[in-house]
Order: structure tokens, then sequence, then C-alpha cells
């Protein structure tokens, strides 16, 4: 599977050690506080695992799907702290492009702008809809040639929150990072809550099992997303080591296939 390009989601460099960045094309970094020492820590740190495993590998900032006035601010401190050690960022609603424009750097089309047909898609990378069906990814014009991603593997985000779950539930801002706050369905699964904080704070509401489509490997013509968010470097190892060796191979535990393999009507 030499040709297929991994890209990686991670929100931490705990989560990545130099075997992965070996496994790795580009790297999307998701942090969950946005600060420019944070960042500028998470690029260094790539940098030193890119030289042991010999390779440098493209780092993409990723741009929350929401963000008011004073976290583009913010961002833009990043942005311009970072000195030119982005490759690009990864926008995920049209403020991360109007970003991208202002700094002349590239854009990775993210999860937030919902690619489901090829208007709008004229970036070095794109990454496509989890809702989208093979069989109309394949309407898409250079479908085989161009970057086009699939999210292969991780815990999707089923919402984006503003509000604060944290208050509704009797914590406060002191509080609040010393509990693990879980939402549970009817059906009695458990979603994680993961805080996204720049100015202000979000909340992503991660589903309960991962999505997984290591049994369909050989068969997906994308390029593969693989986000590590929740995962330590261990089983991010384990996982891009499943995705890269030959042969389609059952996901362990309780997973979810999603859509793209199902032609919903």
């Amino acid at each position: 599977m030499a040709d297929k390009l991994f890209c990686i989601k991670a929100g931490a460099l705990k989560q990545l050690n130099a075997a992965v960045i070996g496994l790795c094309d580009i790297l999307v970094y998701s942090p969950g506080e946005y600060t420019a020492g944070g960042v500028n820590g998470f690029l260094d740190g790539v940098k030193k695992l890119s030289a042991g495993a010999g390779k440098t590998v493209p780092v993409y900032l990723d741009l929350p799907a929401a963000a008011m006035s004073d976290d583009i601010r913010l961002l833009r401190r990043v942005i311009e702290g970072a000195g030119g050690g982005l490759a690009g960022l990864c926008a995920n609603n049209v403020y991360g492009l109007a970003l991208a424009k202002e700094y002349g750097l590239d854009v990775f089309k993210g999860l937030g702008l919902n690619t489901l047909n090829d208007n709008y898609c004229g970036f070095d990378n794109v990454l496509l809809s989890p809702e989208l069906y093979e069989g109309d990814y394949r309407n898409f014009s250079g479908w085989d040639k161009r970057n086009y991603f699939l999210y292969v593997y991780g815990h999707l985000p089923l919402m984006l929150l503003s509000h604060c779950p944290y208050q509704v539930n009797g914590f406060d801002c002191k509080t609040c990072g010393g509990v693990q706050l879980k939402y549970r369905d009817e059906l009695n699964n458990e979603m994680r809550i993961r805080r996204i904080k720049m100015a202000n704070c979000y909340f992503e509401l991660l589903n309960s099992v991962p999505h997984n489509l290591l049994n369909y490997k050989n068969k997906i013509k994308p390029h593969f997303f693989i986000d590590i968010t929740e995962n330590t470097a261990a089983d991010a190892l384990d996982i891009l080591t499943a995705f890269s060796t030959p042969g389609n191979k059952p996901p362990q535990g309780k997973y979810t296939a999603g859509a793209y393999f199902k032609d919903i009507q």
C-alpha cells in the first residue's frame, strides 16, 4: 500500500513517537488549548521526532469549526508566533479559508466543510465527508489522482457545543479540568466530551465507539485520514501498522464502519 498517503490528526506530542512519524505523511495538530507556546513546542517536538524517523512531515494546524472574533485574534497570534513552521491550516469553516489566504498558507479542507461532492475542492488536500458513499466518490473529477482523504479511524465528533456542559452540570472553570465529563444516551452508549480552549471554550461530543474501516482498507480508493486524538502513541502505532499492512482485517472491539460502503438512498 505504498501509494497511500497517511494523514494523522493528533492532539498532543505524547501521542506521537518516531515510529508513528515514520508511517505518517501529513500531520494535523488539533490541540486541546490554543497558545503560541503550545503550538511552537509541538512543532519543535515533531522536528526532533522527524529527525529520528529520517523524514520531514508537514504540520497543519486544525482550526475549530466555531470561532468568535476574540478567538480569531488569538489564532492570529498563534499563527504569527509559529514563524513559518506551519505547512498550512486545516479549515473547518470559511474563516479558516480566510486566515490561510491572509497568511499565505496552504489549506487542508477539513471535516467541518463536509465535502460531499467535488465543488470547491481546489486544495492540495481534502478530507471527505463521512456521510459520502463510495459510488458517489467515483463521480469526483480526478478522484484517482488528487489528494482526497477518507476518515478511516477515530472517534468522530457528533456535535460541537458552544455552551459549557460543565456549567450546566454544576461545575465551574476552576473545577472542570479535574472532571472527565461524559454523556450517556438512551441505549447506554457513553460519549466523551473533548474541550477545545481558545479565547472561549468549545466542546466536541465524541462518538462512543471509534469509526474504523480496517476491514475495508484494500477497497478504499482515497488516502487515509487517521484521528488519534483519543489514543496513546502505542495505540497509534498499532493502528497505523494495521492500516499499512496488506490484507483486510476485522477490527477488534466495538466500532462503527459508517456509510461509505452502504448506498443509503
